[in-house]
Order: structure tokens, then sequence, then C-alpha cells
């Protein structure tokens, strides 16, 4: 997870650089109260490196939490 103030810029890079998508959810700052985007971006542990890279080059401020995913499905929606 990323928390920005500079969401479309790293959102664009890291679509780029690892032709994937991610979700954007709304945040504000518990202590600060400013608004802010979380960018929830899944990436294998071998690309951790060159994302932070990118998330610290756009945006220094930025938070970037690391959690351990165990599997990644999708459930297809389409039922017909």
């Amino acid at each position: 997870m990323i928390i920005t103030a500079k969401p479309d810029d790293i959102k664009e890079q890291l679509m780029a650089e690892f032709g994937c998508g991610m979700t954007l959810i709304s945040a504000v700052g518990g202590y600060s109260g400013t608004e802010r985007t979380v960018l929830y971006f899944v990436v294998n542990r071998f690309q951790v490196m060159k994302m932070k890279d990118i998330v610290q080059k756009l945006d220094p401020l930025a938070y970037i939490t690391l959690t351990e995913v165990a599997d990644i499905f999708s459930v297809n929606q389409d039922k017909t």
C-alpha cells in the first residue's frame, strides 16, 4: 500500500513499468486531516525495490507498507 499526495504520477509510472493496474482508495490523514490517496498495488518480492525507487523518486514523503500475500485469485463475476 502506498499512501501519497501524488497518486496520479505514481499510478502512471507504476502502470507503465509493471504493466498492471491497482486500486485507488481515498483517505484522510488521521493526524494531519489532509486528503491522501492509498494505492493498493501488488508486486512480487523481486519487484519491491524497483517499486520503492519509483515511489521515492516521485514522492519522497509517501508511506509504503508491505504485507505478505499468501495467494491472489480472481473470482469470475460473469455467471452467464
